[in-house]
């Protein structure tokens, strides 16, 4: 019994050392990438992959704008969405089911939601409003100009005050 004891214990140990050293090849990875992000010559086909990169997006978030910007497409092309597509969500999409105009500061909440992972999440702070509307007009002029949702691009953008200016 001791003796099968120190064989797990030894195991343990290799597979604890096995993880340690997974973690440093993963941790050099990531580093790897982030001086390549930086010193590559950017791509101007590609701005949209260029904005994920540059802000370090996940691909889950990535996704989930895409998700949203996706939805806008379809109402603003007249299509009839099904309320159940918000049960996976994770940002609020009840705009998306009024009879109204999708208002901008409905997709800068849903998009920050998606941004911080947090659905419902606070009023931004005074101080955070220039901020936000600046990343939310990068990221869709990266997108317009890679050719993605045109249209919603350009709908959305017009109504940033910063934009109209």
């Amino acid at each position: 019994m001791e003796k099968r004891l120190i064989e797990l214990e030894n195991l343990l140990n290799k597979q604890n050392n096995v993880i340690a050293e997974l973690n440093q090849q993963i941790n050099h990875l990531k580093t790897t990438v982030d001086y390549l992000s930086i010193c590559k010559l950017s791509n101007e086909k590609y701005p949209f992959y260029e904005f994920l990169m540059s802000y370090g997006i996940a691909p889950a978030t990535h996704f989930e704008l895409r998700r949203l910007l996706g939805l806008i497409d379809a109402k603003l092309s007249g299509k009839e969405l099904p309320f159940r597509l918000t049960e996976n969500m994770d940002f609020s999409a009840d705009f998306l089911f009024l009879n109204e105009p999708i208002k901008y500061m409905d997709v800068k909440k849903a998009i920050l939601e998606i941004r911080s992972g947090e659905k419902d999440g606070q009023i931004e702070a005074a101080d955070e409003v220039q901020e936000n509307d600046e990343f939310i007009s990068e990221l869709l002029h990266a997108m317009k100009n890679q050719g993605m949702v045109v249209k919603v691009c350009d709908y959305i953008l017009e109504q940033i005050p910063r934009y109209n200016m």
